[in-house]
């Protein structure tokens, strides 16, 4: 009896896209994290593990945040390379000054990172939160994938049709009125919610807006205005509105 040969099934592309993310990541990790005065090849793991360790604290679920991740260590890494340069010149106070000048700033970049970091992952939880919203980015980005793998040449298939909106609920006559039924200061709201978020955190006009000043009294009744409309909008925008 002939036995057929196995032949290998060749892997999915889009499927070996998340491995290709995360060892380019590992890759830069050992490029960039431990010092260049450091040879000691188990050292070296040391100082990589450690900041995949520190990458995996921030959860990271995708290529993006992963990367932002990654950005931050390496520049707390340099930070700290620029310091201990610093301690090595105590004897040379101008050059010593400059490597902690360049450490302040790896210091500021890093954490700028990890503020953006945190800023988008907050996005994230609030679009999955809604499972249309959450299934329409997951296919979106399984398709911008297929699309990019192909025009460098890889075998994908096409991707399945986008996945179909849920039709929304009737309007009720209701509903149509309730608009008219809100006051001016909660219609402006509604109209324009983070402008209305940030006259309240401003107590006030904010100062550099780029938009027109509301009336006087208009502005008076958002800022004192106690209702459930102001409040949920100053919640949503709470995080956008610069201190």
């Amino acid at each position: 009896m002939t036995v057929a040969p196995v032949t290998d099934v060749p892997a999915d592309p889009i499927e070996q896209l998340p491995k290709a993310v995360y060892r380019t990541i590992v890759a830069d990790l050992y490029a960039f994290i431990p010092p260049p005065t450091l040879t000691d090849p188990e050292l070296v793991a040391q100082r990589v593990h450690a900041a995949i360790g520190e990458i995996a604290t921030m959860v990271p679920v995708n290529a993006d945040e992963a990367n932002i991740a990654l950005r931050v260590v390496i520049c707390r890494a340099n930070a700290n390379e620029c310091s201990r340069h610093a301690r090595m010149l105590f004897n040379d106070p101008t050059p010593a000054m400059k490597c902690l000048a360049q450490a302040n700033h790896f210091e500021r970049t890093a954490n700028a990172a990890h503020a953006l970091l945190l800023r988008i992952q907050s996005a994230r939880h609030k679009r999955e939160a809604n499972p249309t919203t959450c299934d329409q980015d997951a296919w979106t980005i399984h398709a911008t994938e297929g699309y990019l793998l192909r025009a460098d040449g890889q075998p994908v298939s096409q991707p399945t049709p986008p996945p179909a909106a849920e039709p929304e609920p009737p309007r009720s006559a209701a509903d149509d009125n309730s608009f008219a039924r809100c006051t001016e200061a909660e219609q402006y709201a509604l109209i324009y919610p983070p402008r209305a978020a940030a006259i309240r955190a401003h107590r006030g006009f904010p100062p550099d807006a780029r938009y027109d000043r509301p009336r006087s009294d208009l502005l008076r009744d958002i800022l004192a205005s106690t209702s459930p409309i102001l409040k949920r909008i100053d919640e949503e925008y709470a995080e956008n509105i610069p201190a």
